[in-house]
Parts: structure tokens; sequence; C-alpha cells
């Protein structure tokens, strides 16, 4: 008990010295201080961040609200961020973070569209792009409607070729079938032919507005 005083007594006296006082407090700023601050910094930059993107996500449903994009004004459009795609060149698949979404969703860039959602996975929301040949969605171009079908060049089918389609036309969304949005720009028309197998109809390469390359967050909406 003594020794336990005396050894207190003696550091009471060693922590007043000042060269022992600046050697604890730089140790004690430098291992404790600074990191606490850290963590503080960055829980506060993020519950900011994550304010900020609530605002945007909400003003973005509001817009796209009166312009028609989403048919009621508790639809939720979300902003996720592109973390991975496949395969590199022409993808037929993205994932996004966070996941959000339901299957059929569509998944725009800048007021294009991109593609759908096709599921969730841990984490990730994944979403067929307008690459993928399993995509499919009703188009429009001019006031002739028909079937954008998806591939590394995109085809609009069965619009009868009495139509007068031209290069450069703009294809959007019609809002027919299991897509109910319309008037969601797709791309431009590129070349125009007769359908080998139904010559009734135009064959339309589509080149797509949508840009895997230039892509960091997208804008999913609901599909409902």
């Amino acid at each position: 008990m003594k020794k336990a005083l005396i050894l207190y007594l003696l550091l009471s006296v060693i922590i007043q010295i000042p060269f022992v006082k600046k050697i604890i407090s730089f140790a004690s700023v430098n291992s404790l201080y600074i990191p606490v601050l850290y963590t503080i910094s960055y829980a506060e930059e993020l519950k900011q961040s994550r304010e900020e993107k609530r605002a945007l996500e909400k003003k973005l449903s509001v817009l796209l609200y009166n312009k028609g994009k989403l048919k009621s004004e508790s639809d939720t459009a979300n902003i996720a961020t592109l973390i991975s795609y496949t395969p590199f060149g022409f993808p037929d698949m993205m994932y996004l973070f966070p996941a959000k979404g339901n299957p059929g969703y569509l998944v725009l860039w800048h007021g294009y569209l991109c593609g759908r959602i096709s599921g969730t996975r841990k984490a990730s929301t994944q979403a067929l792009t307008i690459y993928n040949e399993l995509f499919r969605i009703g188009a429009r171009i001019r006031r002739y409607n028909g079937i954008l079908e998806g591939g590394i060049y995109p085809l609009v089918d069965y619009i009868p070729i009495e139509y007068k389609i031209e290069k450069g036309d703009t294809v959007y969304t019609s809002g027919i079938g299991d897509n109910h949005i319309a008037d969601i720009p797709i791309g431009t028309v590129r070349y125009i032919r007769k359908d080998p197998l139904t010559p009734f109809f135009h064959k339309i390469t589509v080149q797509p507005f949508f840009n895997i390359h230039r892509i960091k967050t997208v804008c999913i909406i609901p599909n409902e």
C-alpha cells in the first residue's frame, strides 16, 4: 500500500514537469484526440451527404412527377451509384449501389433510358442494359409504336413499312406493354431496312443516348 502511494505521488510530481507534460500532451493528441475528431467529422459528413442525397431524390421525384414520368407524388426516384458492369465494351449488366427498386423499375441516366432492374443480390441492384439481348420495351418513333429489342445494336421491330421513318429520328418509350411510362428518350434511328423474316415491317437500328463510360450515378424510377 505504501509503495503504491509513493509511486502515485512520484508520478504526480513527474507529470507536472513541463517537458513531461508536452510529451504526454503530444502522445494523447496523436493517439486519441485526432482519431476521435476524424471519426466525429466523418460521421457528420456522412449524415450531411445522406441528407443532401434525400433532398436531391425528393427534388428529382417532384421534377419527374411534374413531367409526367411518375404517376403519383408518393412515388420515389432513387439515386444509385454504378459500381461495376459486365462485359467490358457493350455491358449487358449493370450493378448499382445501394440495392433499391423492384424488378421492372427503369434506370435512367441524364433522363435517358439505360435499362431495367432485374433483381437485387446482397447489397447491389442488378439491371439489364439496353445492350442485353433479353431486354424488351415498348418504343415509339414519331407516332408509330413498336418494340425495342436489346443487343449490341438495339433494334426496333414491328413498325409497318408504310410508315415513314428517317435516320436521326428520336426513339422514345411508348408506355405500352409492361412499361407504363411513356416519352423517355432512348436514342436515335441509325439504320432502316426491311425485316427479312417479316418484310411488312421496318428493322430499325438504334444509336442509344446511354453511354456506360460516362456514367457515375443513375436514377431508378418506379414502373407501376
